[in-house]
């Protein structure tokens, strides 16, 4: 059975390194980033939408790779088989509940509601239904889970969105509030409380062009990251599906029932049918990956098509917009130069004609003197003396 479960990782890991290239290839192809949503403004974060996305990512990233990477190494390490079906129970169950909560079409909500799901995960390997899940090594996965934990900590506060601590105490008062209480990782959504504890007056819907951009690059990275999981998915179901049925307590009353030659009988036929029965179960699950594959790309190319719709209507109205703008501009200075140039043509036209008057004034006063300087000369003529 281990020997069947290592093969299974072996070819899984396999396939690792081409959905990262996949990934690394569609992160190349990102739209220019939005500024801030409506949420993030009514927090009054200062990090950008793209900076806390990149933060989701990232943490959706590592989170899941914790996990992962935590129950396989307590899987190794361990010989117990009740402590490797608990880890094969934490990373079939946990890993669709991170998905779940950290792929909120709001950034900051998602990013919160990893936060508190890592908080809760951690008090209940650490205090909660689960403290007795791996044994000796329960120590290992509470201390793997506290530093990621303040890790997580320690990037909120690099993006400057909680300066006074208050989304902190949430996330805790929330996780001890609502304790995850199943192995399952069922629980409570916190979005509608983080939403109202962030102060938004309406979703982080398409605030902005860039958002209608980045909807499309979160559609993509959610899918990629799902489409990488879901074969590591199915192996682990099908791991816990033939724990279940090889568990000693189902499997000792047939034991005993095969002294009976017709159990023995019925037991060659079903052993007959099996590997039939295994190829045709087979086929079918690589079916519905293939059509799962088909139909996120659809979705996808969907998505970028009504996208690039409504850049195109979006752009076509800033235009209209804008023109409208210049034209009530030009229209504005142009009769603000009409009139300066009016203001500045009477005030000419005043200076002009004062110069007029004063030179005609200096002109009749000049006439005057000349007249008088000849009346002069002709009565000094008349007295002169014959």
């Amino acid at each position: 059975m281990r020997q069947s479960k290592r093969r299974t990782r072996r070819r899984v890991r396999g396939v690792l390194p081409v959905v990262a290239l996949v990934a690394a290839a569609s992160g190349c192809v990102s739209a220019k980033a939005p500024t801030q949503t409506t949420l993030m403004k009514s927090v009054g974060a200062t990090a950008s939408a793209q900076r806390i996305r990149v933060a989701d990512h990232n943490l959706a990233r590592n989170f899941m790779a914790i996990v992962e990477l935590t129950a396989d190494s307590v899987d190794r390490m361990s010989d117990d088989p009740g402590i490797d079906y608990n880890t094969l129970v934490w990373k079939a169950n946990a890993i669709p509940a991170i998905q779940m909560a950290l792929y909120h079409p709001e950034p900051l909500v998602a990013f919160t509601d990893g936060w508190i799901l890592l908080v809760q995960m951690r008090e209940y390997f650490e205090s909660g239904g689960g403290s007795d899940s791996f044994g000796e090594y329960q120590p290992y996965v509470v201390r793997t889970l506290r530093d990621a934990e303040s890790e997580l900590e320690t990037s909120i506060q690099d993006l400057d969105g909680d300066p006074e601590g208050n989304l902190r105490s949430f996330v805790h008062q929330w996780a001890s509030e609502h304790p995850i209480t199943n192995e399952r990782f069922l629980r409570r959504s916190p979005t509608e409380a983080v939403a109202n504890l962030l102060g938004a007056e309406a979703g982080g819907g398409l605030s902005s062009l860039g958002t209608l951009t980045e909807m499309a690059g979160d559609a993509q990275q959610m899918a990629l990251v799902m489409a990488s999981y879901v074969p590591r998915q199915i192996t682990w179901q099908s791991e816990l599906l033939m724990a279940d049925l090889t568990d000693s307590a189902s499997v000792t009353p047939l034991l005993r029932a095969i002294d009976d030659m017709e159990v023995v009988s019925a037991t060659t036929e079903f052993m007959r049918v099996t590997p039939d029965l295994i190829a045709s179960e087979r086929a079918a699950v690589f079916r519905e990956i293939a059509e799962m594959r088909l139909e996120t790309f659809r979705d996808i190319d969907a998505i970028r098509r009504q996208t690039m719709q409504d850049i195109a209507a979006t752009l076509a109205a800033e235009r209209s917009a804008t023109l409208r703008e210049v034209a009530a501009m030009v229209a504005a200075e142009r009769k603000a130069m009409m009139g300066d140039a009016a203001g500045l043509t009477s005030q000419a036209f005043d200076e002009t004609r004062g110069l007029v008057k004063y030179l005609m004034l200096w002109i009749a006063a000049l006439g005057l003197g000349l007249f008088a300087a000849l009346a002069a000369l002709v009565l000094l003529y008349r007295r002169r003396p014959a």
